[in-house]
């Protein structure tokens, strides 16, 4: 498993954001996710691969749910194996 750069947003930024985590040479892409710290504070829009199977890519909205904080930290997650 990948794990990309953790980016801090605030919700007075524009949005949507993304975030992303991208596999080494030599491997292929075969799923990926996200994980904001806290979680309440923003919500997924979407998450896909790119087209060459090397990044995974999320993009954020503010949650309705956000309770007080106004900051996340988000990293994305790619999941990699070998190609052969």
């Amino acid at each position: 498993m990948v794990t990309g750069t953790p980016v801090t947003h605030d919700q007075n930024s524009p949005f949507p954001f993304r975030v992303t985590a991208t596999c080494p040479d030599g491997t292929t892409l075969t799923g990926g996710g996200w994980r904001a710290t806290p979680s309440d504070v923003l919500g997924v829009s979407s998450e896909y691969p790119d087209a060459g199977a090397t990044t995974w890519t999320v993009e954020l909205l503010p949650s309705f749910n956000a309770t007080g904080t106004s900051t996340a930290t988000v990293t994305a997650y790619a999941l990699c194996l070998p190609t052969s």
